[in-house]
């Protein structure tokens, strides 16, 4: 571990690797530990082995659904994405980044809105899949700034691939790692790095 990597790890009490999965389990809300081995590359045991002393020190909530952050946990994983990121929120491309991405989330709102209510049609998959493509080819932009979002790329790709062999439940399903669930969580994620509170109006 560097020397800014320590200073990192006695700032925030997280070191890269407990970012990761309290992250995880902070941007799905809820989750099992299945979920989260297939999420993280890992073994459930490992995953439980992982959580046990972040449920011991009351960061993390274990029910028979999942897990979940308590407000410790909560504090924890924000001070870190302050640490890290703190530097790029000044920049004004990635103001203007995510300002396009707010037109690319919006047309997505609207595939997935007529996709659940107007019927599944092969034309609002096609257009709806468009978008994530869209999405995939931008955040080329913000990897080199914030690397773990190639992984981001992976899951939409693997959802899209999916998609297009004709598992169109993957588009929307909440309790896969479908394209829609991707989304809310990256969206959820950039706010945190840029420091701004989701809109909730």
């Amino acid at each position: 571990m560097s020397g800014a990597e320590a200073e990192m790890h006695d700032a925030t009490g997280l070191d890269d690797a407990s970012f990761a999965l309290l992250n995880a389990v902070h941007l799905k809300r809820m989750v099992g530990e299945a979920d989260l081995a297939a999420l993280l590359g890992t073994s459930q045991e490992d995953i439980a082995a992982r959580l046990a002393p972040w449920v011991e020190s009351g960061y993390v909530m274990a029910l028979s659904a999942g897990v979940m952050l308590m407000p410790e946990g909560t504090a924890a994983v924000h001070a870190h994405y302050h640490a890290r990121y703190a530097g790029l929120r000044g920049q004004p491309s990635l103001g203007d980044w995510y300002t396009r991405f707010e037109t690319l989330n919006t047309r997505f709102i609207a595939a997935l809105t007529r996709w659940q209510q107007q019927g599944q049609d092969d034309d609002t998959l096609f257009r709806a899949l468009e978008i994530v493509e869209a999405l995939v080819k931008a955040l080329d932009a913000l990897t080199p700034l914030v690397p773990r979002y190639a992984d981001y790329q992976r899951r939409f790709n693997a959802a899209i691939d999916a998609i297009e062999q004709g598992d169109a439940d993957l588009l929307v399903n909440p309790r896969r790692d479908s394209a829609h669930n991707i989304w809310f969580e990256f969206h959820e994620d950039v706010l945190c790095v840029l420091g701004r509170p989701r809109d909730t109006t």
